[in-house]
């Protein structure tokens, strides 16, 4: 029966009695990051079989266990493809068009109004443009 007890602290004696505490026929093995000495001592006697997170990882390095590619783990065009489907999502149409029309608004009343002109209208073709060919 494993056991795990992966945390920052050393596992200490009250929690080596806690496991010897539950009765099984198995044999009783502990997987944690770090064990006091006493606390080792004292699952020697009680013949519960201590294993550290680098005798675990050696164990599976030997036998080839561990996964080339780990769960969750994106490649670079994984995250491009998630990168350009973010934004230019069909629904992002709405807020440059919002952004278009406040522009091209403030060009009315700005002193400079062609830098307005130019990117409230960049705005507005992006709009249109996610909205007709946009990502779902």
């Amino acid at each position: 029966m494993y056991w795990l007890r992966f945390t920052f602290q050393p596992v200490n004696a009250d929690e080596i009695v806690q496991l010897h505490r539950h009765k099984t026929n198995k044999e009783k093995v502990l997987l944690c990051n770090k064990i006091e000495d006493q606390a080792y001592a004292l699952a020697q006697r009680f013949q519960i079989r201590v294993l550290t997170g680098n005798e675990v990882y050696a164990m599976l390095k030997e036998g080839n266990a561990l996964p080339d590619k780990y769960p969750h783990e994106e490649t670079s065009e994984n995250k491009r493809q998630r990168r350009l489907q973010l934004w230019f999502s069909r629904k992002n149409a709405k807020p440059f068009l919002t952004a278009a029309a406040l522009t091209l608004t403030t060009a009315l009343v700005s002193p400079f109004p062609r830098y307005y002109l130019i990117f409230g209208f960049a705005m507005l073709i992006t709009s249109v443009a996610i909205r007709i060919w946009g990502y779902k």
